[in-house]
């Protein structure tokens, strides 16, 4: 999986942030330990200034690969379609529909889109005074590869 795909998914995002930030602030406190306790031997400098060399290369790539991604913008991503990740689909559908002037969405029995997301579009529709297409297409209960791509993606659907 590339930067990219991870840092476009929110919970992925907070994830990879945390374990990141987590392990580097884990480096620091061992390179104050080997200053600390160590002996001041060169075989003890050496490894400290190895140590502190890939906490700052650590950090300069965290650093950089957030830079790139909030700064710049690939624009083969932007006409790319996307596959939404359990964890996310209800907040980022949500976000859809505000923004949406057309709506399509490609749902099993569209039972959360027809609760949440149809009255934010009716809503939306109703105060710009601009009317939404939208478009639903069921799943195929007929197509078992289908059905299967689909039990396999909501075996991770937490609600």
């Amino acid at each position: 999986m590339t930067v990219t795909g991870i840092l476009s998914s929110p919970s992925q995002k907070r994830t990879f942030l945390l374990t990141s930030s987590m392990v580097l602030f884990i480096c620091i406190i061992g390179i104050f330990m080997i200053a600390w306790f160590a002996p001041s031997t060169p075989i003890w400098n050496s490894l400290s200034s190895l140590f502190i060399s890939s906490v700052a290369s650590g950090v300069f790539a965290l650093v950089a690969g957030l830079y790139i991604y909030y700064f710049f913008v690939d624009p083969n991503d932007i006409a790319a379609k996307t596959t939404i990740l359990p964890q996310d689909i209800k907040q980022t559908l949500h976000v859809i529909a505000l923004r949406a002037k057309d709506y399509k969405i490609f749902v099993r029995t569209g039972r959360h889109f027809r609760a949440e997301i149809l009255p934010v579009l009716v809503n939306r529709a109703c105060q710009t005074r601009c009317p939404i297409r939208v478009e639903v297409v069921l799943l195929d209960l007929r197509d078992k590869d289908l059905c299967e791509k689909y039990a396999n993606f909501s075996q991770g659907l937490i609600i």
